[in-house]
């Protein structure tokens, strides 16, 4: 690792894929390989639950929040839009999906 603090859990919500990686958040760096799965067709919440909690469980070295890159607005955590993904993230708690997924508390941008 390059910075002295752990590292946390960063994850980007795609359209075709969801990414996730160990962030040194002293640094910014991501450490080692992302891992990917495909985004569940259709991607609504439910179904990206599942792809979220099987990914955080590839990251047992992360701790602390997890951040969280949602592909549209979103306000407070909240989803506000759903361009490349199902309408029914529409008025979603992302953040507090995230958390139900992971078991940790999450940060959605």
């Amino acid at each position: 690792m390059s910075g002295t603090s752990t590292p946390i859990l960063g994850i980007d919500f795609g359209g075709s894929s969801i990414k996730a990686g160990a962030v040194d958040v002293s640094t910014g760096a991501v450490l080692g390989e992302l891992q990917s799965v495909p985004t569940p067709k259709p991607a609504t919440p439910e179904a990206v639950v599942g792809a979220l909690a099987g990914l955080a469980a590839r990251f047992p070295h992360c701790a602390g929040p997890v951040g969280f890159a949602y592909p549209g607005v979103v306000t407070h955590g909240v989803a506000r839009s759903a361009a490349n993904v199902d309408p029914a993230w529409l008025g979603v708690d992302a953040a507090a999906l995230l958390q139900r997924a992971t078991g940790r508390p999450g940060w959605c941008v």
